[in-house]
């Protein structure tokens, strides 16, 4: 009869959900119908809505475990009726009792077979129902290793758990069947109660040592380790096998040893204070780290009861070995979390995004903020991989993934969903930067080239943008939104980057049109190198220059270095322009010495990012040796404030380019925030004193006083001292008298293209 279960409802009460999902599509797969609760509060509640004809329970449950819940159904007249199978993975006797004393008919230990499951489900569903009323309330007396405890449970009751525990024990181990046999001598027990109650002492005595006889095979068949110990040295009067083999002990190894001689170093300490708390309580239970005859650290549950035998009191104790059980539960977590993670870069998948972005948006409406939401797809993936291989495609996606993260950890989240694209939340509550802010950062990190076994790989990202609430109110309409908006971006020939607002999308396409025209600009061949003359204050003459990059647009003209030079910081093109610059100056001034000029140490400013990375002194070696330039004819720069980024990795470089007899300078001195001690340690070559401290020479004492007390100090560090921004004669005769050795300024010369400077060089002026 395929469908005889089909008109009962089942209630699984399961906090995991994996088990849960399991053990309800099994159920359903013989007609029946379930509903899940993922603890015992939730179970509850479910009860009062469908009222099942048969609930089926974890016992180790948070909130509520299955006992307590079992308990509360069965006080209620509405419900009490309703039988209950325990699921636990608890195997004492004294569990059994306890599901007993809460009202459960069954019980069955995991992990369970689910045809003898089901067995007991049809046996309990087919029985008549008892009332409550007609069960005999009368407490039952049970003896389980010498320590009594009451039943209070009616006999039908009694009936339904024997069969469910006899059915498991069968299954389970030879140990439970012996539990099986005392519980049905235990009942023939209450039957002959009175006449026990008049037996002889004689009869008596033969029970007890029948008793003491029944606890010694049980003692000796436990499936876990256990020991009778002292409570003054913790030392053991008796032991199981199970106790020796669980260690790695022979039997007459683990006579000599006492219950702290089985624990870790340390944990000996914490364990003393447990077992002199066990003898404070009937029962207690603790977990601790045992040591293995080998050194092995094994996870246990130690459950000891007090047992009084000839008026001493001793501890029986229960070692349970949980590491197949914690081995068992890591496996779980591990299967949950690569359910809803990403299986290449560990992000999470779309339901924790959805999840994520539900909370957000709650935080949202509250807060009256923005959530932006960015859907990210890389171009040209599917021809690495077609080309340099999977490997290569997956280190792609794994350093992007990282690169997301690091754009604002605390505001933002990065998943990723359908195995492609990238999603990005930003929460406005904690970031409320602007959009355009936000894409310079995006871009920064998804233009910026990958690595990949010495390759420089480049991928155009495509871009869909969201932004709640004026896209979307809820959170599967604003992720739709982002991916339709990255659909359109992609099939479009114009743009990478589309918003589903049409009217932001002006203000994206006028910064991505700008950050196009840099990069255009740079690969045409725009930039062009300035060169802005340093004048020896005592000759007068040309004694360095200082290279100056600019922009020459064929239309517009020159572009102000402030109108692309924090662009290219922000997109992270200011590193490959430096490089082009070093290139640039080096060839220049080998062009200068082949045509028989007299030329002048040129100096380039480098920017932090590459005080950060050991390419840039291979980068400078290989500049000289191309052009076969002497290195005293190549001066670096590098602010104050960039030099103190790392200062011992700048250090480091600083000595490398100092080998190689490239000079050093430090450029704006005394705008940072350096320590001279970290000053000191550089091996520096040149001080610029900043354009803001020289031109208030003449006006500002403050000034002066700076100034002055530079140019002392860098004299005792024996520096060369320059002074930028000098543009009176004033400024010029202050500097002389303080024995300033070169100025540079409008006082002299503005930056220059290259033929003018060139002039320059060949009329040999004297300022």
């Amino acid at each position: 009869m395929p469908n005889a279960l089909s008109h009962f409802d089942i209630l699984i009460v399961e906090d995991s959900p994996i088990q849960a999902e399991m053990l309800r599509r099994f159920l359903v797969s013989n007609s029946l119908t379930c509903l899940i609760a993922t603890d015992g509060e939730a179970g509850l509640l479910a009860i009062k809505n469908i009222k099942p004809d048969l609930i089926i329970s974890d016992v180790q449950m948070p909130v509520l475990d299955g006992y307590q819940m079992c308990e509360r159904i069965k006080s209620d007249p509405d419900t009490q009726n309703i039988p209950i199978i325990l699921l636990t993975a608890l195997s004492d006797p004294i569990d059994v009792i306890r599901g007993l004393n809460a009202g459960a008919q069954a019980y069955l230990t995991k992990p369970y077979d689910n045809e003898r499951l089901l067995i007991q489900v049809r046996r309990l569903l087919n029985a008549l129902p008892q009332e409550s009323h007609l069960l005999d309330d009368s407490p039952l007396d049970v003896e389980i290793n010498q320590t009594h405890y009451s039943v209070h449970a009616g006999r039908e009751q009694i009936l339904q758990m024997l069969v469910s525990t006899y059915d498991n024990a069968a299954y389970q181990n030879q140990l439970l069947r012996k539990l099986e046999e005392d519980l049905n001598t235990l009942n023939q027990q209450l039957e002959n109660k009175v006449a026990e109650r008049t037996a002889l002492l004689t009869e008596q005595e033969k029970r007890a040592r029948d008793a003491e006889a029944r606890y010694r095979t049980l003692f000796a068949l436990l499936p876990e380790g256990a020991g009778l110990i002292t409570t003054d040295q913790w030392t053991f009067i008796e032991f199981n096998d199970v106790a020796c083999g669980q260690l790695g002990y022979l039997r007459h190894e683990f006579e000599n040893l006492s219950f702290l001689d089985l624990i870790a170093p340390i944990e000996k300490s914490v364990v003393t204070e447990r077992l002199k708390q066990a003898l404070t309580y009937p029962q207690f239970t603790f977990t601790t780290k045992l040591l293995s005859r080998d050194g092995l650290l094994i996870d246990a549950d130690i459950r000891t009861r007090q047992i009084e035998i000839e008026g001493q009191i001793l501890l029986n104790c229960i070692l349970r070995d949980m590491s197949d059980i914690n081995r068992a539960r890591q496996m779980e977590r591990d299967l949950e979390h690569n359910a809803t993670h990403d299986l290449i870069t560990d992000l999470p998948s779309k339901t924790i995004l959805l999840e994520t972005l539900v909370q957000s948006i709650h935080l949202a409406k509250k807060k009256n903020s923005e959530i932006t939401l960015f859907a990210i797809d890389l171009s040209r993936l599917n021809m690495i991989t077609a080309s340099l291989g999977h490997s290569a495609a997956e280190a792609i996606q794994v350093e992007l993934a990282d690169r997301l993260r690091s754009i604002q950890p605390k505001a933002s989240l990065v998943a990723r969903v359908h195995n492609q694209n990238y999603i990005l939340i930003v929460d406005g509550s904690i970031d409320p930067s602007p959009l355009k802010e936000l894409l310079l950062r995006i871009s920064k990190a998804t233009n910026s080239p990958f690595l990949w076994n010495g390759s420089s790989l480049e991928l155009e990202p495509y871009m869909g943008i969201s932004i709640y609430p004026k896209d979307a109110q809820d959170a599967e309409s604003l992720l739709q939104a982002a991916e339709a908006a990255l659909f359109e971006a992609k099939k479009s020939t114009r743009k990478s980057i589309v918003l589903a607002s049409p009217e932001l999308n002006e203000q994206v396409e006028n910064m991505i049109r700008k950050e196009n025209v840099l990069r255009s600009a740079f690969a045409s061949g725009w930039m062009e190198m300035f060169y802005q003359p340093r004048i020896d204050l005592k000759t007068g003459k040309i004694s360095g220059a200082e290279a100056l990059i600019r922009c020459r647009d064929p239309e517009r003209g020159i572009i102000p270095p402030k109108d692309f030079i924090p662009l290219a910081e922000e997109i992270g093109l200011i590193g490959p322009i430096t490089i082009w610059a070093l290139d640039h100056v080096c060839q220049q001034q080998k062009k200068w010495l082949d045509a028989g000029i007299q030329i002048v140490p040129v100096s380039v400013n480098l920017v932090a990012e590459q005080f950060l990375d050991d390419q840039i002194v291979t980068i400078l070696k290989q500049n000289l040796e191309k052009y076969h330039l002497s290195p005293h004819y190549l001066e670096i720069e590098l602010t104050e404030s960039a030099a103190m980024q790392n200062p011992e990795k700048t250090a480091d470089l600083l000595n490398q380019i100092q080998a190689l007899g490239i000079l050093i300078a430090i450029d704006d001195f005394g705008t940072g925030y350096s320590s001279l001690a970290y000053l000191e340690k550089f091996p520096i070559n040149i001080l610029k004193i900043d354009i803001s401290f020289v031109q208030g020479v003449t006006t500002d004492p403050h000034s002066a006083a700076i100034t002055s007390a530079i140019i002392a100090m860098s004299k005792a560090l024996q520096f060369l001292i320059v002074a930028e921004g000098v543009e009176t004669d004033g400024q010029r005769q202050f500097l002389s008298q303080h024995q300033c050795e070169e100025g540079q300024g409008y006082l002299f010369s503005k930056p220059l293209p290259v033929n003018d400077f060139e002039s320059l060089l060949v009329s040999d002026i004297t300022y």
